[in-house]
């Protein structure tokens, strides 16, 4: 029998419209090979998020990278909420296997957030994107 993985798609549109304008003036002061994109500071940001608040591990999170860390706390100073909140209110990742901490968060389409959860490992049988960034065909 398979062990399927438990995925969670939250729309995010919402949060990236309130925090783009600003983050983009910010991003502007930096050199672009710092940060490799915005979706990567978005996506740092929001891993970020699951690994300090729900206390779950997640997969290619570099939470020591300081350019992000410069460009979170230039992000703060700019919103008139506290960044924190905007992201405890539509950021959720709720721990759904007892036994383990793993989970893959990735943003798609610029405004879907996919937070796999690993029941076994931290391998999944559920491909999100094939190699060249399709989509594979969902099954009969």
């Amino acid at each position: 029998m398979t062990a399927y993985n438990a995925t969670l798609i939250q729309d995010v549109g919402e949060l990236i419209a309130y925090i783009e304008q600003p983050l983009w003036g910010i991003l502007a002061k930096f050199n672009p090979e710092e940060y490799r994109s915005i979706h990567h500071v978005y996506e740092w940001l929001m891993r970020d998020h699951v690994e300090t608040i729900d206390n779950l591990v997640c997969i290619e999170h570099y939470p020591k990278a300081a350019v992000y860390h410069k460009i979170r706390n230039r992000l703060k100073q700019q919103l008139n909420l506290p960044l924190e909140t905007l992201l405890y209110g539509y950021v959720k990742a709720p721990r759904i296997y007892d036994d383990n901490f793993f989970v893959q968060v990735d943003l798609k389409c610029n405004t879907d957030l996919y937070i796999q959860y690993y029941r076994n490992g931290m391998q999944s049988a559920l491909r999100l994107e094939n190699d060249n960034g399709s989509r594979p065909p969902y099954p009969a």
